[in-house]
């Protein structure tokens, strides 16, 4: 059993963003169904998409926990996902999803990845710039 960390029942269960009672489980449902529809067929992307759905939750609120250590200033996705060892796949799928939610904001400044790439510096919302 993986606990939901928004209704407390059985995240691993088939469908649980269906009857999910927490507050993400009408999004989580509707952007499961946007996601299969993103894939355009392509089973192995939307059976993908079905397995990661039980992992979801824990790995956002991961990166939740992990983006309050930097408060206000905030920092761009890699170093999060790097100092989690989380695979930059599932954080940036992560990170995308939390930015859509709302909970995490682009600051307005960018930072450079380890590849020399320009980032958005993030924050979480409570730590948004004024606009």
């Amino acid at each position: 059993m993986i606990p939901c960390l928004f209704c407390g029942g059985d995240a691993s269960e088939p469908d649980h963003w269906r009857h999910c009672d927490g507050r993400q489980g009408q999004v989580e449902a509707d952007y499961n169904d946007v996601c299969a529809n993103r894939h355009k067929g392509n089973e192995r992307s939307q059976d993908a998409n079905r397995d990661t759905a039980p992992r979801k939750p824990r790995a956002r609120q991961r990166l939740l926990d992990a983006w309050e250590a930097y408060g206000a200033v905030g920092t761009i996705a890699e170093v999060v996902g790097d100092a989690l060892g989380m695979r930059h796949q599932t954080c940036s799928a992560r990170c995308s999803e939390l930015k859509r939610d709302g909970l995490l904001v682009r600051t307005g400044r960018t930072a450079r990845t380890s590849s020399g790439s320009l980032a958005d510096v993030l924050v979480l919302a409570r730590y948004a710039p004024a606009a």
